[in-house]
């Protein structure tokens, strides 16, 4: 009878200590509040639907307390009227305190992943305003361009001017990436670098190799790959290896403009096909249809098929731009099937932006008569137009 209790009396135990662990308490205090009310935020993904978290909570004497159920550390959102904040919490009993004047200084106490981003923070921060500078420099030069005549004989001064300015941010954001990298791999148990997508985005900007992606993340703690944004990053590098040069490009079904259904191997044994990853609103991918044009006229004949991957949200906005550049000519369809269903957070296996990475537009993926990938091209440059014609040059005998 003893054991029995005693066995009940530690189940209850592990029972309530499992509770324990899955909640969070968050007791707030902001100096200047402009709100009654605190509203905290945060996304899940829940059986392919990404579904939005919110909390309310009352400021009383500048006061408020967030509690719920948490599994694990989350990137969540606060709002106090037009205080806007992003912090980092986790099943724990937490403290915040939001200074009146810098809200943006905030300071959460109970939060180890919290302590982890102000660690990062604080060690890229001289690298971070310098790339700020940089950046507003190369904005200002943007704007004085775009009111200069290219025959005026400032503008070729200023296309100067925008070339170091651009060699310039790319030296300072190499800097601050590696120190980035090296902070990750000095700290494997922190979930800072999935939280905060980072070695996505260093491979993205191509400030780090595919093959060293999954070397980084294969060092983190198996509760840092296994957590929920650990698995996103690594879909994310599955889909970099899955479509670099070499490998057999994911096939993919889609419907076009018109309902028609495109399947990728069906161009295979006959055609090359060049990959066009491109959105309404990016000016790069539209700078580079000239070229896609001149492509298409010359080989399309000889086997080249352009399949163009609308990364917008918006039907709208993606068909009113097939009609004003005139790119109709060539195949187009969207990077997910359904636009009104991904709007309302759902995510579907078979979409194009589930098999190719869209992270940085324009993409050119060319893919031989074989279904192998043989070239690829991130972003638009006039030296990435040099080499798609070289090899174009090659592959067709011009």
């Amino acid at each position: 009878m003893k054991k029995v209790i005693l066995f009940l009396l530690l189940f209850i135990f592990n029972l309530i200590n499992v509770f324990a662990n899955n909640q969070f308490v968050l007791n707030g205090k902001v100096e200047s509040a402009g709100s009654i009310n605190a509203i905290l935020s945060y996304w899940l993904l829940v059986h392919n639907k990404w579904l939005q978290v919110e909390y309310t909570s009352e400021i009383k004497h500048g006061q408020f307390q967030f509690k719920g159920e948490l599994k694990e550390p989350i990137e969540a959102q606060l709002k106090i009227g037009e205080i806007n904040i992003t912090l980092y919490i986790e099943p724990a009993k937490m403290e915040l305190y939001i200074p009146k004047t810098k809200p943006d200084e905030f300071i959460l106490k109970g939060s180890k992943i919290q302590e982890d981003a102000d660690q990062f923070t604080q060690n890229i921060k001289d690298l971070e305003n310098v790339a700020i500078k940089i950046h507003e420099q190369g904005v200002k030069n943007d704007k004085k361009m775009e009111i200069t005549p290219e025959t005026d004989s400032n503008y070729k001064k200023l296309s100067e001017e925008n070339r170091l300015i651009s060699g310039q941010r790319d030296s300072i954001l190499s800097l601050k990436y590696q120190k980035e990298i090296k902070l990750i791999k000095a700290n494997p148990n922190s979930y800072y670098s999935v939280l905060t997508h980072t070695i996505e985005i260093v491979v993205s900007q191509g400030y780090l190799s595919v093959d060293s992606a999954r070397i980084l993340f294969n060092s983190l703690a198996e509760k840092v790959r296994l957590c929920s944004a650990g698995l996103q990053t690594n879909t994310y590098i599955k889909k970099k290896e899955a479509t670099s040069i070499g490998k057999m490009a994911p096939d993919f079904l889609t419907p076009d403009t018109i309902g028609k259904i495109i399947k990728l191997s069906e161009f295979c044994g006959t055609n090359y096909v060049l990959l066009d990853f491109w959105a309404s609103w990016c000016s790069p991918c539209i700078k580079g249809f000239s070229h896609l044009k001149n492509l298409y006229s010359i080989y399309h004949d000889k086997g080249l098929e352009i399949i163009g991957i609308s990364t917008d949200r918006s039907r709208k906005d993606w068909l009113s731009a097939l009609k004003k550049h005139d790119i109709s000519h060539w195949h187009q369809v969207s990077s997910v099937q359904d636009l009104e269903k991904t709007s309302l957070g759902y995510i579907n296996p078979e979409d194009i932006s589930e098999k190719y990475p869209t992270d940085r537009i324009p993409k050119y993926i060319l893919i031989d008569k074989t279904g192998k990938i043989i070239g690829k091209w991130d972003g638009y440059s006039e030296e990435n137009e040099k080499e798609m014609d070289k090899l174009f040059e090659k592959i067709f005998g011009e």
